[in-house]
């Protein structure tokens, strides 16, 4: 994800897969049009975290799949900087 952005740059089969999304339709997309309104705020501190230099980190929560279902997810989330912008590697797995 961008970290500014929160925009996805890159993802796996798997992040399609999860979200019931062809992976090729992920690009550029909000990925916080998959978040609950009730966990997007956690999501931006993790975000603002990783754009601040932090150590990868770990958090629990939810996200929603293309149907609406809201899914349990244990992320972590690690920094990845390029000259140009700041992104946040987000690995989430079905809690």
């Amino acid at each position: 994800l961008d970290a500014e952005d929160a925009r996805i740059v890159d993802a796996n089969p798997a992040a399609g897969s999860l979200l019931g999304v062809a992976r090729d339709a992920l690009l550029g997309v909000d990925a916080l049009s998959f978040v609950p309104d009730a966990a997007r705020d956690g999501w931006w501190v993790e975000l603002d975290a990783i754009s601040e230099g932090a150590e990868p980190r770990r958090f629990a929560t939810r996200v929603r799949d293309a149907t609406g279902r809201e899914l349990p997810v244990d992320c972590s989330v690690t920094r990845f900087a390029t000259r140009e912008r700041t992104l946040a590697l987000v690995v989430a797995r079905p809690a």
